[in-house]
C-alpha cells in the first residue's frame, strides 16, 4: 500500500477548496442582480475571512443559495416558454389578420364583378332597344323608298339616312359592354 503524504493531502485540500471556491462563483453568479442572497452571500463570505468553501453542502446559506439558482433557472424558463408562446400568438394573429384581408379583397373583387356586370346588362340592353328601335326605322324606309325617292332632295335624304341607320346599327353592335 502506498503511504500518503502530507503535501499530497494539502494539494488535494488546496484543490478542492480551488473548486469551492469556483463553484461558489458560479453560485453568486447565477443569482440575478439585486437578489436577496446577494447580501447573505457577503455576509456569510466576511464572516468566514472571503470564502464560502469552508461550509458544509447541507449548510443552510448554501441551501437556500441552490435553492435560489433552481428558483432563478425557472424563472429564465418561464420567461422563455411565455415568449415563445406570445411569440406564437402574434404569428397566428399574423396569420388571420392576412387571412382576413384576402378574404376581403376577394369580396371587394366579386363585388366590383357583380357591379360591373349589372352596369353591364343595363346598358346593353338600352343599347338592344336603340338598335331596334334603328332597325324599325330602316325597314320602313326601306318599304317606302320608292315613294321618297320621286323627289330628288327626298331621294338623297333617304340614301343620306340609310347609310346613318346602317352606320348607327354597326356602330352600336361592335359597342357593347363586356360583362365580366
Amino acid at each position: 500500500m502506498n503511504k500518503i503524504g502530507m503535501k499530497l493531502l494539502a494539494d488535494a485540500k488546496a484543490a478542492e477548496s480551488t473548486l469551492r471556491r469556483q463553484e461558489l462563483q458560479m453560485m453568486k453568479d447565477t443569482l440575478p442582480p439585486g437578489h436577496p442572497m446577494e447580501g447573505e452571500l457577503d455576509k456569510a463570505k466576511a464572516e468566514l475571512g472571503g470564502d464560502l468553501d469552508g461550509l458544509p453542502d447541507n449548510h443552510p446559506l448554501i441551501v437556500e443559495i441552490r435553492a435560489a439558482e433552481a428558483r432563478a433557472e425557472r424563472a429564465e424558463e418561464e420567461a422563455e416558454e411565455k415568449a415563445e408562446e406570445d411569440a406564437r400568438k402574434v404569428r397566428k394573429a399574423q396569420k388571420m389578420d392576412r387571412a382576413k384581408a384576402r378574404r376581403e379583397q376577394i369580396a371587394k373583387e366579386e363585388t366590383e364583378a357583380h357591379e360591373l356586370r349589372d352596369a353591364a346588362t343595363a346598358v346593353n340592353s338600352e343599347l338592344e332597344t336603340a338598335v331596334a328601335a334603328v332597325r324599325r326605322a330602316y325597314e320602313a324606309l326601306e318599304a317606302n323608298e320608292e315613294v321618297l325617292a320621286r323627289n330628288r332632295m327626298n331621294a338623297a335624304r333617304t340614301a343620306r339616312l340609310k347609310r346613318l341607320l346602317f352606320a348607327f346599327e354597326r356602330g352600336a353592335s361592335e359597342t357593347r359592354m363586356g360583362r365580366v
